[in-house]
Order: structure tokens, then sequence, then C-alpha cells
């Protein structure tokens, strides 16, 4: 997320959730992986977010209201993630969730937001499920993944590429992606040369077998370019 979309999503949240709560404080909850492997580009975005919401305080809040963050970590486990967005609203008593990590981690949740009508501020994915249909309780300031990746296709074409692997995690995000991608790939006029899926929770740091047979189906292929939808894993 660039700084100008962090901006617009922090003063989206805080005028939402003013908007919504007539509290002394505005409290938006994170939930993401704040520690560990896939910790860096969380607290990247998080530490950004926090220097706005300092500004913004600094410089009398939201309508004369503070804003504080409260991030818990959930180790990019989607059952953490659902422990944690509970804790979050039922004992920290946050106006909103906020930037919540991960496609199937934010969809768990949708359930949570209905139960207590707890709006969910720029989630962390571009996944087609928090655009339609419509939720009332979601609010987006992220391009859709499929849009995305149906532009990727569309540029690799136009610099002469036509032969284009897809490797995919088996998750929900990676099968959005997908479709974004064969979509670009109709547009194109075009074939993948081979699509693969892979499950994330499979590789462990000390053996990386499982990709043995997928690297040979690659070079078999013959692409030119591969364009690999992952995130990344959790290795302890």
């Amino acid at each position: 997320m660039r700084t100008q979309g962090l901006t617009k999503a922090v003063m989206a949240a805080a005028l939402l959730a003013l908007a919504c709560a007539g509290h002394a404080q505005i409290k938006l909850g994170v939930s993401g992986p704040t520690e560990g492997s896939n910790a860096p580009s969380m607290l990247e975005v998080l530490r950004g977010a926090q220097l706005y919401v300092d500004f913004a305080n600094r410089t009398g809040g939201v309508g004369g209201v503070k804003v504080e963050i409260v991030a818990r970590n959930d180790d990019f486990k989607v059952d953490r993630t659902v422990e944690v967005a509970r804790k979050l609203i039922e004992e920290d008593k946050v106006t909103a969730l906020f930037l919540v990590r991960g496609t199937p981690h934010s969809q768990a949740i949708l359930p949570l937001l209905e139960q207590h009508q707890v709006p969910l501020i720029a989630p962390s994915t571009g996944a087609t499920i928090f655009h339609e249909p419509v939720n009332r309780y979601v609010f987006n300031v992220r391009t859709p993944y499929r849009l995305e990746a149906e532009k990727l296709v569309k540029l690799l074409h136009t610099t002469g590429v036509t032969r284009i692997g897809v490797l995919h995690v088996g998750d929900g995000f990676g099968k959005d992606v997908l479709a974004g991608l064969q979509k670009g790939f109709a547009g194109a006029g075009l074939q993948p040369v081979l699509v693969r899926e892979f499950d994330r929770d499979t590789a462990t740091k000390d053996t990386m077998d499982f990709m043995a047979p997928v690297l040979q189906d690659l070079v078999k292929s013959d692409a030119q370019v591969f364009v690999v939808v992952g995130a990344g894993l959790a290795w302890r």
C-alpha cells in the first residue's frame, strides 16, 4: 500500500469510526503478524499508520477526538485471527477493525463484524469477496486483486511476452488472483503454458522437496515469465 493509500485508509477508518461511535476516543484494532517471519511487511504498514495517527492527534485529532491503534499478533494463522479479532472487539472495545492482514483471515472474521456491528476498514487484501457483494461492514481502499492480475497479463503481453506460467497458493487469495489472471489471458488471446497450485503450509524450513516436481514442470513449460502468487511462510 502506498503512503497516499495508507493515509486515506487511516482517515477513512477514523472518520467512519467517529461517525459510528460517538466515543471519547477512537480505537482502531489491528490483527496481523506482528512477530515472526511474516512481521516485517505488517510492521511497515503499522508504523506508517501510527505516524499519521500521531500527526492527527497532535493537530487536534479527528473532530477533536484522539485516535489510538491497538495491534495484536495473530501469527498469520486464520484461527488465531478470529480469536484476536474477538478479543479486540470484546475486550479492547475497539471502535473498528483496521488493516487486518490476509484474505482467508479477513474472510473468517466477517461473521464477527455482523454479530458485533463493527466495521472493518482497509483490510490488507484485494480479494473480490470483500467487494462483491457489497458488505455494509467492510470499507475497502485497496484495488481488487483481480483487476491488478488482469492488468499484469496485459502489461506483459504489450512487452512481447506470450508464454506465461502461473504458480499460485491454493487458498482464497491465490484463487482470486488466478481468476484475474485468467481474465487477462482471455483478453490477450493467450493461454498460460502452466498453472500449478501449492499449499503454503506444506513446506518447512528444513525441507523443500515438495517443490522439486513443480520446478521440473516449470522448466519443461518453456515459459518466458512465471507469475508466482503467494504469501510468506511462517517458518519457525
